[in-house]
């Protein structure tokens, strides 16, 4: 969670992979990202990143992974901003209304 004068302004969460796909890759997987919309473009994003990415590093993680809606054009700028790279894999999600979601997978390299 971050705050930002005295506000909740975001978190994120993350952990083990829940995905297949993931399960012999050497990193970890970031779920999900959300900062307030208010709080766009103040670096808070940048910094639960980084934040959770150093957490990580000193777990010996070698990656972080996280999935990201085909077309979010917003969020794809973001990541590759803070070093994340399309992986080539993708799968497709059923969402609530049972839609289907297709995403694609980014990662970003550790290292000290």
């Amino acid at each position: 969670m971050i705050e930002h004068e005295g506000c909740v302004a975001g978190f994120c969460s993350s952990g083990a992979f829940r995905d297949e796909q993931l399960a012999r890759e050497e990193g970890v997987e970031l779920y999900s990202i959300n900062i307030d919309p208010n709080y766009w473009r103040h670096g808070l994003g940048k910094g639960l990143i980084e934040y959770v990415s150093d957490y990580y590093l000193q777990k010996k993680a070698k990656a972080i992974y996280l999935w990201v809606l085909n077309g979010n054009q917003r969020a794809m700028a973001f990541y590759k901003n803070l070093g994340f790279l399309p992986d080539g894999r993708s799968k497709v999600d059923y969402g609530h209304a049972g839609e289907p979601l297709h995403e694609l997978l980014f990662v970003r390299r550790l290292s000290a």
